[in-house]
C-alpha cells in the first residue's frame, strides 16, 4: 500500500510540474495585455473558485461545521502560504516581463535545489538520491532552457528571488499539510493571495 501511495504522489507531482511548466509561455504572453498583479489576480481567482465545489463535496462527506472550517490553525496556515505564494508569484510575474519564458522556467526551477537547502535549517535529512536527483534536474533544466546568449537581466534577478519564495512555499506546505486539510489550506492561500493581488492591481 505504501508503494502504491508513493507512486500516486509522484505521478501527481509530475502532472503538477507539467502543468506549471506549460504556464510560463501563457504568463509571458499575458504581460502584453495586462499588468502582473491583474494577471495573477485572475489566475488565482480561478484557482480559488475551482476549489469551491471540491470543498462543498468534502464538507458534505466529512460533515465538518463552518466554525471548524474557519479554524485558527487553518487560517494561520493559509496566511503563511498565501504570503509566500504572493511574493513568489509577484516577483516571478514582474520579472518575466524582462526575460524569456525559457529562462524564467529555468531560474524558477532552481527551487529544486533551494528546497533541500532550506530543509537543513529545519534539520531535515536529505538523502544522497535526493541530492543527485536535484542536481541532475538543474543540469537538465539548464540545457533545456538556456541558449548560447547567457546574460543576466533585472528580470532574471527578480525571478531568482521568486524561486526562493517558491522553495519557502514548498517547505510550508510540507509542514502545514500534516496538520490541516489540504483542500481548505489551498482555498485559504488562494483567497488571501487574490486579495493581495487585487490590492496591488489598483
Amino acid at each position: 500500500m505504501q508503494t502504491t501511495n508513493n507512486w500516486q504522489a509522484n505521478l501527481l507531482l509530475l502532472i503538477t510540474a507539467m502543468i506549471w511548466g506549460l504556464s510560463f509561455v501563457a504568463q509571458r504572453q499575458g504581460m502584453e495585455h495586462v499588468s502582473p498583479f491583474t494577471f495573477n489576480a485572475v489566475r488565482f481567482g480561478i484557482g480559488a473558485t475551482s476549489l469551491l465545489p471540491v470543498i462543498a463535496f468534502t464538507r458534505r462527506k466529512q460533515t465538518y461545521s463552518l466554525p471548524s472550517f474557519l479554524s485558527l490553525p487553518g487560517l494561520t496556515g493559509g496566511l503563511c502560504l498565501g504570503l509566500a505564494l504572493f511574493f513568489g508569484s509577484s516577483f516571478q510575474q514582474i520579472g518575466i516581463v524582462d526575460t524569456t519564458a525559457g529562462k524564467a522556467g529555468f531560474i524558477t526551477g532552481l527551487y529544486v535545489i533551494l528546497v533541500p537547502i532550506l530543509g537543513l535549517f529545519w534539520k531535515q535529512k536529505t538523502g544522497r538520491g535526493t541530492s543527485i536527483g536535484a542536481t541532475l534536474a538543474v543540469i537538465g533544466m539548464y540545457f533545456l532552457s538556456v541558449n548560447d546568449d547567457l546574460n543576466t537581466s533585472k528580470g532574471d534577478v527578480l525571478v531568482l528571488i521568486s524561486a526562493l519564495f517558491w522553495a519557502i512555499h514548498v517547505q510550508l506546505i510540507s509542514w502545514f499539510s500534516q496538520k490541516i486539510d489540504v483542500i481548505r489550506l489551498s482555498f485559504y492561500q488562494f483567497f488571501l493571495l487574490l486579495r493581495l493581488q487585487l490590492a496591488g492591481s489598483t
